[in-house]
């Protein structure tokens, strides 16, 4: 399977949403299942996660996958 390009967009939203619930990148990542290394270049917009990884970065943030990946605009 292919990785999702890096996305500014992404880790913004990833970083955004992981703040608002008071959480370091090494809660989100052992939430996640990754090493906080991965959560730091996500939200850098320097790593292409995998769609798995996007998957459980929406599980655990509470957020529909499509709108984390994409945005608000995901439904217009």
């Amino acid at each position: 399977m292919t990785r999702i390009p890096p996305s500014a967009g992404l880790g913004k939203r990833v970083q955004q949403l992981r703040t608002a619930r008071g959480w370091s990148q090494a809660e989100l990542a052992s939430r996640v299942g990754v090493a906080p290394r991965t959560i730091v270049q996500v939200e850098r917009g320097t790593r292409a996660p995998h769609p798995t990884t996007v998957e459980r970065l929406a599980d655990a943030l509470r957020i529909n996958y499509w709108i984390l990946l994409l945005g608000d605009d995901a439904y217009d």
